[in-house]
């Protein structure tokens, strides 16, 4: 989702900031399969503060809904290990998608 806005993970550590995962959750609801094609939509909840929190749902090609999941990631300092607020220029790039 980060690069479909036009940035990426790595571009936060280059100005950085880490984000190291904070919880984990997925909820299984039926299998995938070698060779199936799979949707995966990505949606933010809220806008980051010192935590940002994806969801994610998994489809399988006919539409059904395979997986539900979502991680949480925390903003921190890579000289200081302290968390930290994003970046602005990241803020003004995740800000449009709110906006919708």
């Amino acid at each position: 989702m980060i690069r479909s806005l036009g940035s990426s993970n790595h571009e936060l550590e280059g100005s950085g900031v880490m984000l190291p995962v904070l919880k984990v959750e997925s909820n299984y609801r039926n299998s995938a399969y070698y060779d199936d094609l799979l949707t995966v939509r990505v949606t933010l909840s809220r806008m980051p503060t010192v935590k940002m929190k994806f969801d994610y749902e998994v489809y399988r090609e006919n539409g059904e809904l395979i997986n539900t999941a979502s991680v949480t990631l925390a903003f921190m300092n890579s000289t200081t290990s302290k968390a930290c607020r994003p970046p602005g220029w990241f803020v003004d790039i995740i800000k449009p998608y709110f906006e919708k």
